[in-house]
């Protein structure tokens, strides 16, 4: 049998092989936690097509901090998103408070996206300030709130 020319015929599909392992480590969490790219997009603090593009191998690597973001959304190592995408000099550390489940959020709420946008271009140290302001105002809240 005759080998087709080139550019005729169907394109050979991506595999997972192809992919490369921060695509297949991203996928498999995303898929162990039943979620769209576009949730883990919002609760990372990236956009979708970023997250759509690491699972097609587009992007064989990410910025230590991204790749944080996106463990921590997934409620996965740290370490495993590093080495697969060949970081090995990073620190692998995780704020805790950061780590937290997250309650269901509307991944098309406007004003969520604008503010998830500007927290994902913060500093660690400035998240965690602004977490310890969240729950000073999530406490006062909970105080003021009348009881059920």
């Amino acid at each position: 049998m005759a080998d087709k020319p080139a550019g005729r015929g169907r394109p050979r599909r991506n595999t997972e092989e192809d992919r490369g392992p921060l695509a297949a480590v991203l996928r498999s969490y995303r898929r162990q936690r039943g979620w769209t790219q576009g949730q883990v997009a919002v609760y990372a603090g990236v956009s979708r097509s970023f997250i759509s593009q690491m699972e097609q191998g587009r992007y064989k690597t990410a910025e230590p901090p991204t790749l944080q973001r996106i463990a921590n959304a997934l409620q996965a190592p740290l370490k495993v998103f590093l080495e697969a995408a060949g970081i090995t000099d990073a620190p692998t550390y995780i704020v805790p408070e950061l780590a937290t489940p997250l309650p269901a959020i509307d991944p098309g709420d406007a004003l969520l996206g604008q503010l998830l946008s500007i927290w994902a271009k913060l500093s660690l140290e400035d998240q965690r300030v602004g977490v310890a302001v969240l729950r000073t105002i999530w406490e006062n809240h909970k105080e003021r709130a009348p009881p059920p």
